[in-house]
């Protein structure tokens, strides 16, 4: 059984395939049906993982998410979380490498991760990465500097050619023709 704690009153909810829950059980057989049961179970495992006991994301957990997503190209995880938390995908963090703040459209062109990327342009987000009102991607490349940089610039930068092509179809532009 599970407490759901909204509104004035607790709801408990009981499924008896998953202990979690139903909402629990309904991803696991989202998941499962679009990536197929061995990387469905992993990822269901792997949000578990990183919403911990409380079963609600913080803000390291949610980098977490958008790396692990970028870094094994889950376009059915965009697809799956863009939609009801776009700010996952477009807030600008600062990741292990520490070479400046990317959001997810900037570290999927960085990182190759071209079905990714495909989704979340083909849900809206701005092939420029100007719809984040927390702030701008930017990218340390030889100095201590991080200038602002747009997702085409990284895609470039990091040699992804397909990534690059893909957000020039979608209108993308390096910094330098935004800035003109």
């Amino acid at each position: 059984m599970n407490c759901e704690i909204k509104g004035p009153w607790p709801r408990y909810t009981w499924c008896p395939q998953d202990p979690e829950g139903v909402d629990h059980y309904q991803i696991g057989l989202y998941l499962k049906a679009k990536m197929g049961q061995e990387w469905g179970e992993w990822w269901l495992k792997e949000l578990d993982r990183l919403a911990g006991s409380t079963r609600q994301f913080n803000e390291s957990s949610m980098k977490q998410l958008v790396l692990q997503v970028c870094k094994y190209d889950a376009a059915e995880m965009v697809e799956l979380l863009y939609p009801m938390e776009p700010e996952m995908f477009l807030t600008p963090r600062t990741y292990p490498d520490r070479k400046g703040e990317l959001n997810a459209l900037a570290r999927c062109a960085q990182m190759g991760a071209a079905a990714c990327l495909s989704t979340l342009l083909e849900l809206g987000a701005d092939p420029n990465g100007l719809d984040c009102s927390t702030g701008m991607n930017t990218l340390r490349v030889d100095s201590d500097e991080a200038p602002i940089v747009t997702p085409l610039d990284v895609a470039l930068l990091a040699g992804q050619e397909e990534c690059a092509l893909l957000l020039e179809m979608y209108g993308g532009q390096p910094v330098r023709e935004l800035m003109d």
